[in-house]
């Protein structure tokens, strides 16, 4: 109660009470992940905590010894709070090798890791982070696991296939902007940086979600063991990892003061608390619901259902349905639909009540890209026509209306400068546009029917999905029927 009431002076004697009397015992051994969170969090409650603040357009922070990221596993964490899309926040490369954490035009966390001048590989979230709120980030790069993989907020985000970085960059690590030799980005240069940096660090080798989640709220005091940077800004510009790697801070970038808000164990126990859904006095948590999905399922707060597939695994075809099977399948990690000459539809199996919230990357080389819908009548969805194929347009229409949000009548390779970095929104319909590859776009719409389910409608051409987030209320009939149907 001490904790969840961020009451940290309680929470502090009242662990160090029960230490005395159970330390010794199962009990503490067993909760002891949790207790160490309590522990630092008591204590970083009662310090100062100081972050870095960008306000105006300037060439980055330097970090002149950086450690060489070639040829080696390692993991990278920063805290961030913006308001604005796009930026760099902490970048060691150039346009031939090197890693970067930076936020794309369409306010989305990435993850780049430059292999060499040839082969980029981007990481990215699914859903945009410029809200004004802090969010932690981490990119890792792992050689044993041949891949490339972003953790936001402490949960699993995004993974791709990456090897090693083959030769050591030529810039410094640059913080709030690309270095001077060019970013890792190539040629598409990421605006600079406007908001809030915090607690930087990077590591020798790989960090796992697990170890990222209970760890991303604590400070460090002293040199830790693989720990090759860190900065927390709490002693303005030093490095407290040992390494001497401290920064310059000029007057575009200040030190400013502000609480720490962050606790890992209230995050802890609120995860303890909705990884339940309620159904009329029994409790389901993300364990009982893992073998009625393919994709990955967490459970949000509020009993909402969030599901995640990246087309990695042939197997997640098993939570879609068509009516022909061989009209929709997975190729080179992308869920691709063939051409056909009219439309076709793939449905989530999972029915939902209220609200649903559909987010995809969606790639057309059609005049009919897709549409996002629910099964009751009088919905119709939102449409993007993208003018690839065709070379006539690009646009987003809400079907139900008939209204267009988007539009442009120039050729595809003279819209795409113009929708790189646009944003539309109207009503509780958005589009914005990413500019990592050409023709991907996020689409997303609330569906406000009861016992909705969601899908894709591709027409003539071909259109592939890749990303795709659902997230909303399992309809708890639907629910109860799936899983009578799972018990042997």
């Amino acid at each position: 109660r001490a904790v969840k009431a961020r009451n940290w002076p309680a929470a502090g004697k009242l662990l160090a009470s029960f230490e005395r009397k159970f330390k010794n015992t199962d009990f503490w051994q067993s909760h002891k992940d949790l207790i160490d969170i309590i522990r630092w969090d008591s204590q970083r409650a009662h310090r100062i905590n100081r972050l870095l603040k960008f306000e105006a357009i300037r060439a980055p922070l330097v970090a002149p010894k950086p450690p060489n990221p070639a040829g080696i596993s390692f993991t990278v964490e920063v805290w961030v709070r913006t308001k604005q899309r796009g930026g760099v926040l902490v970048e060691h490369g150039d346009g031939a090798y090197g890693w970067a954490l930076c936020i794309g035009r369409n306010g989305t966390p990435v993850f780049l890791v430059r292999m060499n001048p040839k082969t980029l590989v981007p990481v990215s979230g699914s859903l945009p982070i410029d809200d004004g709120n802090f969010h932690h980030l981490a990119g890792v790069l792992s050689l044993e696991d041949e891949e490339a993989a972003l953790i936001v907020d402490g949960e699993f985000a995004h993974n791709r296939a990456c090897g090693a970085i083959a030769k050591t960059p030529i810039d410094n690590l640059s913080i709030g902007n690309a270095g001077d030799q060019g970013s890792v980005w190539g040629d598409q240069m990421p605006h600079p940086f406007f908001g809030e940096i915090d607690e930087i660090r990077i590591w020798k080798g790989v960090r796992s979600v697990e170890k990222i989640q209970k760890e991303m709220g604590r400070s460090f005091s002293r040199p830790i063991e693989n720990l090759m940077c860190y900065w927390n800004f709490d002693t303005s510009n030093r490095d407290l990892s040992g390494g001497e790697n401290h920064l310059v801070i000029d007057d575009k970038a200040r030190v400013v003061s502000e609480p720490w808000t962050y606790f890992a164990s209230v995050a802890a126990l609120d995860r303890k608390t909705d990884s339940e859904i309620n159904m009329g006095g029994a409790s389901l948590d993300s364990t009982a619901l893992a073998d009625l999905f393919q994709g990955r399922i967490s459970i949000l707060k509020d009993g909402l259902v969030k599901l995640v597939y990246d087309f990695q695994n042939f197997g997640e075809l098993k939570d879609w349905e068509t009516d022909d099977e061989k009209q929709f399948r997975i190729v080179k990690g992308r869920l691709y639909a063939n051409r056909w000459s009219r439309r076709k539809m793939l449905w989530h199996k999972a029915s939902f009540t209220g609200d649903v919230q559909m987010q995809a990357l969606v790639a057309g080389k059609s005049r009919l890209g897709c549409i996002l819908k629910g099964d009751g009548g009088g919905f119709g969805g939102v449409l993007f026509t993208i003018g690839d194929d065709y070379n006539k347009n690009a646009m987003m229409r809400d079907l139900s209306n008939s209204k267009s949000l988007f539009e442009t009548p120039f050729p595809f390779e003279v819209a795409k400068k113009y929708l790189f970095g646009a944003a539309v929104t109207e009503g509780s319909l958005s589009l914005s546009v990413d500019e990592r590859r050409i023709g991907f776009v996020h689409l997303k719409t609330p569906l406000a029917r009861t016992g909705n389910r969601v899908g894709f409608t591709a027409g003539a051409g071909s259109t592939e999905w890749d990303q795709v987030t659902i997230i909303g209320q399992l309809d708890k009939t639907w629910l109860k029927a799936a899983l009578a149907a799972e018990e042997p």
